[in-house]
């Protein structure tokens, strides 16, 4: 998928757990971008950050990402700016919800540009999707409320915006394959047909269509 600018993704969002309190780069490109989440060892409590060029644009309240329940995180690019939504549910309850915005342009690099998924982690990570468009707030909020679902901002979005997604839903043995491949669309031309590398690392590469 291509977006309006000829730039992808304009959405990541991925589900976390983190193993315990620190200071984890969870995404990250190429382009010199990264989110991370960090807190103080045995404190439930931390922040979230992104961060540009050194430069800290977007750093959340504290939020309790430590505390051993899986919350969901979207990093949106956008004529708004750059946008995190955050939020965690035990079942139908609530523990938190937030969006917080900067009005500084980025759009993850260009087609050439490398993301990384867990680059100094450590943790679970589920249901990692990328986006041509980007993915309203309130859309992403009911992902966590139900994380199978894959619907988007109108009918057709899961066919048409929703270009890679990994769902983790089947075991696999990294000491024999270091591949992950691509369970929403394998394309005909090879694009996002598989993840390059996982060595405790998810390493995707932009190809041009």
């Amino acid at each position: 998928k291509t977006t309006d600018k000829g730039e992808k993704p304009k959405t990541i969002e991925v589900f976390l757990k983190p193993a315990y309190a620190n200071e984890w780069t969870v995404l990250s490109g190429s382009a010199g971008w990264k989110v991370q989440i960090s807190g103080s060892i045995d404190n439930e409590y931390g922040k979230i950050k992104y961060i540009d060029g050194g430069n800290t644009l977007i750093e959340s309240s504290l939020l309790p990402i430590f505390n051993g329940k899986f919350f969901g995180l979207s990093l949106s690019s956008g004529s708004f700016g750059i946008k995190i939504d955050a939020k965690q549910v035990d079942g139908e309850r609530t523990i938190f919800e937030e969006s917080y915005t900067s009005s500084a342009a980025n759009t993850f690099g260009s087609q050439n540009s490398t993301i990384l998924l867990g680059n100094n982690y450590s943790g679970s990570i589920d249901e990692f999707r990328l986006w041509s468009t980007p993915l309203s707030s309130s859309v992403f909020f009911r992902h966590v409320l139900f994380p199978e679902m894959i619907n988007g901002n109108h009918i057709s979005s899961s066919t048409e915006d929703l270009y890679f997604r990994l769902d983790f839903e089947y075991p696999k043995n990294l000491a024999v394959s270091s591949t992950l491949i691509n369970s929403f669309l394998v394309s005909s031309n090879g694009l996002f047909n598989k993840v390059i590398s996982f060595l405790g690392v998810i390493q995707l590469n932009f190809l041009l269509i």
